[in-house]
């Protein structure tokens, strides 16, 4: 389920796309937005506790990058991603 604050303004022109989903070593994303923007991202536990956090450091329309989540035990974990001051949760 992916939630967002501010909808209306969110940049986003397709879906965010996580793949392989489950994984046991690296988790891809992919990210298409309408304008050139920087990006955030949080991984959290199901405890709310933040695991890691990075960001793309590069105004873009297109963001990929890989999360290393094979020291993760198998369980659900939330990813939130900033783009701007708006807010995505996948």
């Amino acid at each position: 389920m992916r939630q967002s604050t501010n909808t209306e303004n969110i940049a986003v022109s397709s879906q965010i796309k996580l793949f392989p989903n489950p994984t046991s070593d690296v988790v891809n994303v992919h990210l298409d937005l309408q304008q050139a923007s920087d990006l955030q991202y949080h991984l959290y536990d199901l405890q709310g506790r933040l695991l890691f956090r990075g960001n793309t450091f590069k105004k873009a329309i297109v963001h990929d990058f890989s999360l290393d989540v094979r020291d993760l035990v198998a369980e659900v974990y939330v990813l939130k991603l900033v783009v701007e001051d708006k807010v995505l949760v996948e």
